[in-house]
């Protein structure tokens, strides 16, 4: 990689950090908004459970749907598309006349369209670096899933206490905005994503393909093609692997109910965390943002920590070290 690709992998992965940031940020606003929506809108708790699950109505088959489309278009398109999606989907709940009706609609079109975006960013950040260089950025950028509650919190707390709660919804869909007009300036596809439209690389046996394996059209300043890799790099794997085969794996299996536990504790804490610390901890709002705030903090902390130690372990691996096994004890 040339010191103006690695400058241009790390903005990419910056920019795909606040990518998550405002991601995670769409999702905690009915949390805090929780009290002053069903007070203004007389809802039930039930109601507004129901408003709130509606965002993962079409979560999940967005989520195969976008992935599949990364084999037809380009990343960069698909992320400024769910981009602009979010902010169309906050923006409706600025109008007065906006009720019950229209948050369910917006939150399913907000579910819809956030449902890709992991699995989509993560596939255009692999695109910058080699595979044994992934494990650190990655790790970032998961990482702007608990920055963007922690600045979300007490930033979108302190919004709703000044303007009211429609423009905690304004705000956010104003930040998505800002960042789709950064990433159509800055959003460029990497040298080592792999071309769409047509077969990809890794699904040809490994000695036909070609040194000239990226993106069509991506050229680099001094007009050569981007991504060439030298001769008999086997690099991206030995071919496809067949769905049913790693859908039935016990990887994708155990990845798949860890992935529904924590799915199950983010979203009861993103919706209901707030109203539990106000309701029965009887704390203000900034109280219980500052809480959250904390708690974020704390997991990306971790996440941090563990994408270093990953990363270090695999380095060590391909030196061909063997990991250090903790000293006994005396």
């Amino acid at each position: 990689m040339t010191a103006s690709e690695h400058r241009r992998a790390w903005r990419a992965t910056w920019l795909l950090v606040a990518f998550m940031l405002v991601n995670f940020a769409d999702k905690m606003v009915m949390g805090l908004v929780a009290n002053p929506v069903m007070t203004e809108l007389h809802l039930t708790r039930e109601q507004f459970g129901s408003a709130s699950a509606a965002f993962f109505a079409l979560f999940s088959l967005a989520a195969l749907g976008g992935s599949f489309l990364t084999r037809t278009v380009r990343t960069p398109v698909l992320l400024l598309g769910m981009a602009l999606l979010w902010s169309a989907a906050q923006l409706p709940m600025l109008l007065g006349v906006a009720g019950f009706g229209v948050l369910v609609a917006t939150r399913v079109l907000l579910g819809a369209a956030e449902g890709p975006a992991t699995p989509v960013a993560v596939h255009h950040l692999h695109g910058w670096f080699e595979e044994r260089d992934r494990t650190l950025p990655t790790a970032i950028f998961l990482v702007g899933a608990a920055v963007g509650v922690a600045v979300a919190a007490p930033v979108l707390g302190a919004v709703t206490a000044a303007w009211g709660w429609r423009w905690t919804f304004g705000v956010v869909g104003l930040v998505g905005l800002v960042w789709a007009a950064v990433w159509l300036r800055y959003g460029e596809e990497g040298p080592l994503a792999p071309p769409v439209g047509r077969r990809r690389v890794s699904d040809a046996p490994v000695g036909q393909r070609s040194a000239d394996s990226a993106p069509v059209g991506r050229r680099s300043t001094d007009g050569a093609p981007v991504g060439k890799r030298p001769a008999g790099d086997t690099s991206l794997g030995g071919g496809s692997v067949p769905y049913r085969k790693l859908l039935f794996s016990r990887t994708w299996l155990s990845a798949a109910l860890g992935a529904f536990a924590a799915f199950w504790t983010v979203s009861a804490s993103l919706t209901w965390a707030v109203d539990y610390f106000q309701e029965v901890g009887g704390l203000g709002l900034r109280q219980a943002s500052l809480l959250i705030m904390l708690a974020a903090l704390a997991k990306g902390t971790a996440m941090l920590t563990h994408g270093l130690l990953v990363q270090r372990a695999g380095r060590r691996a391909a030196a061909g070290l063997r990991p250090r096994a903790p000293s006994p004890p005396a």
